[in-house]
C-alpha cells in the first residue's frame, strides 16, 4: 500500500492506517558487554566501535539514538554529581510477558500542527532467529506521571501496530517506513514485544540522553523522555510507570533506561487541516445534490 496522501491523512484522522512498511537493517559496530541481570532486567552492555554503523538522520520528530548511530541525542551524565558519561545497552524484562515501554514527549514541538509519522527507528539484539517484532504507539492523554515514583498509568487509543518481519539475528538499526500514524498529542507511549520462534530472545537498545540536561545545562537530542521505564504483563493488562533511571554495567559505565527510538514525519498545519476539511465537505455536499 502507498502512503496516504495528505487529504486521506485528514478525512480519517486518528484512525490507523495499515501499511506495507518498508524496513532497513544497519548493523551495529561493537560488541556485546557484561551480562545484568538483577531478577526484573536482563541485558548486555554495549561496546561501540568508533563509527558506529551509524545511519542517515531521519529523526526530525523524536530522536533519542545516539550520535555515534547517526541519531540526534548524545549520552548524558550520571552519578552522584551527574559527572560520569552514560552509555548504552540491549535490555528486555526477565519475564516473557512483559512488554518493554517507554514514554515519548515533544514530538511535534516546533510544528504548526499535528505530527504525522512516516518512519521510526530502533534497535535490538538477538542471538537467535526472532521472526516478528510489534511496536505500538498509544495516545498519552495526560503527562507522565512523577518520573520518580512508581504509579499505574492508563494509555489512550492505541495509534498504530507496526509489525516488522524477518528480523536478522545479530545487532542492528532498523528503519521501518511506508507508515502513516497522526498523532494526537504531542506526546505517546511506545510499546515494543516480539513473536516467533526464537521469542523472547530479542533486547531493546537503550541508553538515550532522554532530553535530560547536563550540569552545564545543554539538553540533547529531540524530544524527551523521562528517566525510566513502563511494563505491560500482557496476561494480566498491568501498566506500571517504573522510575528505574540508571544501572551500572562494568563494562560501558552508567546506562540510562531510556529506549533508543527515532520518529520522523511532518506537520499537518491547522489551516491547512481546516481548508482540506472544507474541501471534503464540498465534495460530500454535492455528491449527495447529485444523487
Amino acid at each position: 500500500m502507498k502512503i496516504q496522501t495528505l487529504t486521506s491523512v485528514v478525512a480519517l484522522g486518528l484512525m490507523t492506517v495499515p501499511a506495507l512498511a518498508g524496513q532497513t537493517y544497519t548493523p551495529m559496530q561493537g560488541t556485546l558487554g557484561n551480562p545484568f541481570n538483577d531478577g526484573q532486567l536482563h541485558g548486555f552492555g554495549w561496546n561501540a566501535a568508533a563509527g558506529g554503523g551509524a545511519g542517515t538522520l531521519i529523526g526530525n520528530l523524536y530522536d533519542n539514538i545516539l550520535t555515534i548511530h547517526g541519531g540526534a541525542a548524545t549520552a548524558g551524565f550520571y552519578g552522584p554529581f551527574d559527572d560520569i558519561p552514560g552509555t548504552e545497552a540491549f535490555v528486555d524484562w526477565v519475564g516473557t510477558q512483559a512488554q518493554w515501554g517507554d514514554d515519548l514527549h515533544g514530538i511535534s514541538a516546533g510544528g504548526p500542527g499535528p505530527a504525522v509519522v512516516t518512519s521510526l527507528r530502533y534497535g535490538y539484539s538477538n542471538a537467535v532467529a526472532t521472526t516478528t517484532h510489534i511496536i505500538k504507539l498509544y495516545d498519552m492523554l495526560t503527562p507522565n506521571k512523577t518520573p520518580t515514583v512508581a504509579t499505574l498509568i492508563t494509555k489512550g487509543a492505541l495509534l498504530a501496530s507496526v509489525v516488522v518481519v524477518g528480523n536478522p539475528t545479530g545487532a542492528f538499526l532498523v528503519t521501518v517506513t511506508n507508515l502513516n500514524i497522526q498523532l494526537a498529542q504531542s506526546a505517546v507511549w511506545i510499546k515494543f514485544a516480539e513473536s516467533g520462534p526464537g521469542f523472547p530472545a530479542t533486547l531493546w537498545l537503550t541508553g538515550g540522553a532522554g532530553g535530560e540536561a547536563n550540569p552545564d545545562g545543554e539538553v540533547y537530542g529531540v524530544g524527551n523522555s523521562h528517566p525510566g521505564f513502563t511494563y505491560t504483563n500482557k496476561t494480566e493488562y498491568y501498566n506500571l510507570w517504573l522510575p528505574y533511571q540508571y544501572s551500572y554495567f562494568m563494562t560501558t559505565g552508567y546506562v540510562a533506561w531510556n529506549i533508543q527510538v527515532a520518529l520522523s514525519g511532518f506537520h499537518v498545519p491547522a489551516p491547512a487541516v481546516m481548508s482540506l476539511l472544507g474541501v471534503a465537505g464540498l465534495v460530500t455536499l454535492r455528491r449527495r445534490r447529485s444523487r
